[in-house]
């Protein structure tokens, strides 16, 4: 064997033991990303169902819905962020994501067609689902808005009301824009980001109150659905969002089967990195629950 041969075998060699060193690495990263949100972020008890809400036994059948949950979507550029590495995920993958759920047929809705479903109102497409984003970033502006025009793609952005405008949050005009557009419902996620289980009961009841005024003074309408910041809620925050008349309100709790009594603490599943078959899988994993 010649010098010049031995020297592409061995350049061969060390290319695939690169690949297979990123495709386990990127395989770790898509098994360890919820755990990793999960530890960064939210409250051990978030996802646990509150002991002082009583769940009576479902007289309806259940409706089948994955409702995705996003935060981030971009290039962390702070690799010492890790709260926003844990919830982020990386915009192509995201797009991976979209092109998955279209070519497997599944329809994109709205939380308001949700809360018509609870109500027994319409007829789901055969296989529905949510795109969830809080909190009211940026980056949804600059880098999911434009994935979901090129894809027509409808998604839900839950956002908090006082901090529009400031660094890493949409605008004012841009949450208007984004509301006009057709594809985008905007729903609420408080005033300021509060620990709902935290706060005095006053409190709380004022941002899931004034949340909804600020927001439908903005776009000009209703603004009927609601979530929970780091998903949590009690008994007596779920009836200020009722009082409040939103029509549902979603929590970090996983599943992805809702009955109408459980409107106001409604399942959501987070996709992580996963695309293709691993994500359609991840949704039929959930789907027998």
């Amino acid at each position: 064997m010649s010098m010049m041969v031995k020297k592409y075998v061995l350049y061969g060699k060390v290319v695939t033991i690169i690949l297979c060193i990123g495709l386990f690495f990127a395989t770790l990263l898509r098994l360890l990303y919820p755990l990793y949100s999960k530890k960064h972020y939210y409250p051990k008890d978030s996802f646990r169902f509150p002991k002082d809400i009583i769940r009576p036994t479902p007289t309806d059948a259940p409706i089948h819905i994955p409702i995705l949950m996003y935060h981030y979507v971009e290039y962390v550029k702070d690799k010492g962020d890790r709260i926003r590495i844990g919830l982020n995920i990386p915009r192509n993958i995201f797009e991976e994501q979209i092109k998955t759920l279209v070519e497997a047929s599944y329809s994109a809705i709205f939380m308001n067609d949700v809360a018509d479903a609870l109500d027994g109102k319409v007829t789901l497409p055969q296989k529905p689902v949510v795109l969830t984003f809080d909190d009211g970033y940026g980056d949804f502006y600059t880098d999911v808005f434009p994935i979901l025009k090129k894809y027509n793609i409808k998604a839900v952005n839950y956002v908090i009301s006082e901090v529009l405008g400031k660094k890493n949050y949409m605008t004012r005009e841009q949450v208007q824009e984004i509301d006009k557009s057709g594809l985008v419902e905007v729903a609420s996620h408080t005033t300021s980001h509060v620990n709902l289980k935290l706060v005095p009961l006053s409190v709380a009841r004022k941002e899931i109150f004034q949340s909804k005024i600020d927001l439908e003074e903005l776009v000009g309408h209703t603004v009927f659905n609601f979530a929970y910041p780091y998903g949590a809620f009690t008994a007596s925050v779920a009836g200020y969002v009722k009082e409040a008349q939103y029509r549902t309100a979603v929590t970090v709790l996983p599943g992805t089967w809702h009955h109408e009594q459980d409107r106001y603490y409604l399942e959501r599943i987070r996709p992580g990195y996963n695309t293709g078959n691993t994500l359609l899988k991840l949704l039929e994993k959930e789907d027998k629950k």
